[in-house]
């Protein structure tokens, strides 16, 4: 009996084994511009494919790597980050790099792309303020966690126009890891992410506690594909306006205007321009997020684009109610 055990217990590591190295193979895409170290505290050169190896050198945040081969040096989970909600796998390829004058081993799972290229379009964004949204992501929202304070904004679960329940904000640690996922490889973790919503690193402190409020609200409902229609308790308050364009660009987002009116003062809030066009989704956030005492918003933009934005009303112009500061691109499958 206890033979016939040990034959099915080596059996499935075996089985185990071979999955594993399927998916190692299968999984691995080689990009020799996949090579900017994103380690918060920098990342260890090893002389061997292993975290047991001699580190040769700590490889900065931001500094580039020049990749030796194409091929990886096997797959490893180096750690787990452990969250309120779930445990994160740090796992990746050991790639043979070079920088300056060294030469040894990095773990992928500290590599991305080298540039943020939505953030060109767009002047004047991502800078002071950044916005992020917990989780995994198939565009690259990753930043130098040394060159930001951030806060996670926190609330229980509710609906459309419910008012936020002990909403806060408060002071966190953010990491970034990229795991050679199919989709949604792009992780931007908080060890405190029960009830977190979204994130802002900011290069000013804020103050921390209890929010008035943070609302999200149904910007519009669809008729068809010819019209759409404001929310009625947007409509009611008389803050939210669509004017029609009679001479539509193509596309049927590009035929509604959207103004935001505060006393006297009315803003466009999706200007198209040759460069890049701002679209509006379904539904936005509200809430005083830098404790000036005014609504700032976090609005989506577009359905072929996914991207949200953060606007806030304390760096607003004198003719305008709200400034866009930064656009978080999570990318077309998430």
């Amino acid at each position: 009996m206890k033979k016939k055990a040990s034959i099915i217990i080596l059996t499935a590591i075996l089985i185990a084994s071979f999955y594993n190295e399927i998916y190692s193979q299968a999984a691995y895409r080689f990009n020799p511009n996949h090579n900017k170290v994103i380690a918060a505290n920098g990342l260890n050169m090893r002389s061997k494919p292993n975290t047991k190896s001699t580190k040769l050198v700590n490889i900065p945040y931001g500094e580039k790597v020049h990749i030796i081969h194409k091929d990886h040096y096997g797959m490893d989970t180096v750690y787990t980050i452990k969250t309120e909600t779930q445990e994160h796998a740090v796992y990746g390829y050991w790639q043979k790099v070079q920088y300056k004058e060294y030469s040894g081993y990095v773990h992928s799972a500290f590599l991305t792309y080298s540039q943020h290229n939505w953030d060109k379009a767009v002047p004047n964004i991502n800078e002071d303020y950044v916005l992020l949204m917990p989780g995994y992501h198939c565009a690259s929202p990753i930043y130098n966690a040394n060159e930001y304070f951030w806060y996670g904004f926190y609330q229980e679960q509710v609906g459309y126009g419910e008012e936020a329940k002990k909403p806060y904000r408060k002071m966190i640690e953010v990491e970034f890891i990229n795991v050679p996922d199919e989709y949604s490889g792009m992780g931007t973790i908080v060890k405190e992410d029960k009830d977190l919503r979204f994130i802002i690193g900011t290069k000013k402190i804020l103050n921390e506690g209890h929010l008035e409020n943070i609302l999200e609200r149904q910007f519009f409902n669809y008729i068809d594909q010819e019209n759409i229609e404001l929310d009625s308790t947007i409509a009611a308050e008389g803050k939210l306006s669509i004017v029609k364009n009679e001479e539509p660009i193509h596309g049927y987002f590009d035929t509604e205007f959207f103004y935001l009116t505060e006393g006297k003062t009315t803003q466009l809030l999706n200007p198209m321009s040759q460069k890049y066009r701002i679209k509006m989704r379904q539904s936005f956030i509200q809430g005083d997020f830098d404790g000036d005492g005014k609504p700032d918003y976090i609005f989506g933009h577009g359905e072929d684009d996914y991207r949200m934005a953060l606007y806030l009303s304390s760096l607003a112009g004198e003719e305008e109610l709200i400034l866009l500061v930064s656009i978080l691109a999570r990318g077309s499958c998430c």
